[in-house]
């Protein structure tokens, strides 16, 4: 392990009563860094943080902290303290004395002994002296000196969590971990405390990892962010690179306001999507490949509608003020595009647009249909996740087949009853026209589905498809993958 690198992360994955919650991820943070963990609820962010804090056992994988092996090692002997969203202060105790705790309990180094020719290391308590100064200097750095002799208990909700932050940093960990700590503040409140967390990292100069689900608090404090979704990372990056180069579309929706098409590469620098063809600065793709692209909103222009730079052409829906801009929602070839810009428009002009070649961020799909390895069941039945699916084909049964479905060909039920199978939504994206979910099914396979309705996250859904929707080939050979 780099001399740099305090926390590394290999391989670790964690499943509860058979679930997987965190699945084989891989990463390391450096020395000093402030790290945020960030996705939606149930992504698994609190689960590795955990993990790192000792307070859960990774199902498979390890964690090093400090270049040793802590995969094992029980929270209290780990160089970590955690703050959490609950501050779980003393209420019997004041101020002085719930940051006082840790350190009254705290044995520090007291030379050797030498008995029967053995070294021995000696340790101490703290005394009165050492835990008052240490005490002080940390109230003063939560800027609380004035509240050491107070009531917990009377303290604002800010003011409770710089007491439950003074607590951990007053052991002088080697890494602090903060899980949602600002969650039940205020939003003025939560605001101010993202900027005074900033100023102490850079104060203690110590390593910070947090775990948030609000993009604009990581964006504003961190200096690396993890996006997870599913148990799984997407990307790895500086808040700059993550809001100007998302990794995937999942990224570029969670991270700030985004368009998102669906498009294809036509050649190098040029791309199709919407039904517009633009140049861009993009190269290396298969002629014709299936992208996804990103434009934000803020680098769309408006201009007229028969200007030469125009790109596209378009018929404004709405428009909303929204103090240093126009929040625009307009209409191309029947796909919606977000504008945030400071031209005024009316619902119903007709305008055109700009977008500069370097502002389009195109990426390769994550997958092109849904394909599943599996067996038939009978002829013309085929197994898939658990479900026995009507197809054509007169393979017979315990045949190994591949079945291919296009997401548009999935048929998602309200009524989970309704379905062959039953699955859980675990994302719903808008790609201008329509709405791309993933839906996990039972046996954990995630189905992609193009859909005209918004599905919520965790809703219970059935899914179906037409016999002749689904494309089965025998598999000659054996075939890895499938089941996501």
């Amino acid at each position: 392990m780099s001399e740099d690198k305090i926390i590394e992360i290999k391989g670790v994955s964690k499943s509860f009563d058979g679930k997987p919650v965190v699945k084989n991820i891989s990463f390391s943070i450096k020395r000093g860094e402030f790290v945020t963990f960030l996705g939606p609820s149930g992504c698994g962010k609190t689960t590795t943080l955990r993990m790192i804090a000792g307070l859960e056992t990774p199902t498979e994988g390890k964690i090093f902290i400090g270049g040793k092996d802590m995969t094992d090692v029980p929270p209290h002997r780990r160089p970590v303290n955690t703050v959490f969203q609950k501050y779980a202060l003393f209420p019997h105790l004041n101020v002085f004395n719930n940051i006082a705790f840790g350190l009254k309990l705290k044995r520090v180094p007291d030379g050797t002994e030498e008995k029967n020719g053995k070294t021995y290391e000696l340790s101490r308590k703290l005394t009165k002296k050492e835990i008052k100064d240490k005490v002080d200097a940390a109230l003063k750095m939560v800027d609380l000196e004035d509240y050491g002799y107070r009531n917990v208990n009377s303290l604002s909700g800010g003011q409770q969590q710089r007491v439950a932050i003074a607590r951990a940093l007053v052991n002088e960990p080697e890494v602090l971990l903060l899980d949602e700590p600002l969650g039940a503040l205020d939003l003025k409140m939560r605001k101010d405390m993202q900027l005074e967390l900033k100023n102490m990292h850079k104060q203690v100069g110590i390593t910070f990892v947090y775990v948030t689900h609000d993009q604009e608090e990581a964006l504003t404090m961190s200096d690396t962010i993890v996006v997870m979704r599913d148990g799984a990372i997407e990307q790895i990056a500086s808040p700059q690179k993550i809001y100007d180069e998302p990794a995937n579309a999942f990224v570029a929706d969670f991270i700030g306001e985004s368009n998102i098409f669906g498009g294809v590469m036509i050649e190098d620098f040029k791309v199709s999507f919407a039904g517009v063809t633009a140049k861009c600065v993009d190269k290396g793709f298969k002629p014709n490949e299936p992208i996804d692209l990103i434009i934000r909103p803020e680098d769309v222009y408006i201009v007229p509608r028969e200007n030469s730079s125009a790109i596209m052409r378009a018929k404004v829906e709405s428009t909303v003020f929204k103090g240093d801009h126009f929040q625009i929602i307009a209409s191309v070839n029947g796909n919606e595009i977000l504008i945030h810009d400071n031209v005024e428009c009316k619902k119903g002009d007709e305008v055109g647009l700009f977008v500069k070649p370097s502002d389009f961020h195109i990426m390769h799909k994550a997958r092109l249909s849904n394909e599943i390895v599996t067996e038939m069941w009978d002829t013309n039945v085929v197994e898939i996740c658990g479900g026995r699916f009507p197809c054509f084909s007169d393979l017979p049964s315990s045949t190994k087949v591949k079945a291919t479905i296009e997401f548009k060909d999935v048929i998602v039920h309200d009524d989970e009853d309704d379905g062959i199978i039953g699955g859980e939504v675990i994302t719903s994206i808008y790609k201008g026209s329509y709405y791309q979910a993933v839906i996990r099914a039972d046996n954990y396979y995630n189905f992609f589905v193009d859909t005209a309705d918004d599905w919520l996250k965790g809703d219970r859904v059935g899914l179906s498809v037409n016999p002749d929707k689904i494309k089965i080939e025998k598999i000659e050979e054996e075939e890895n993958g499938g089941n996501d």
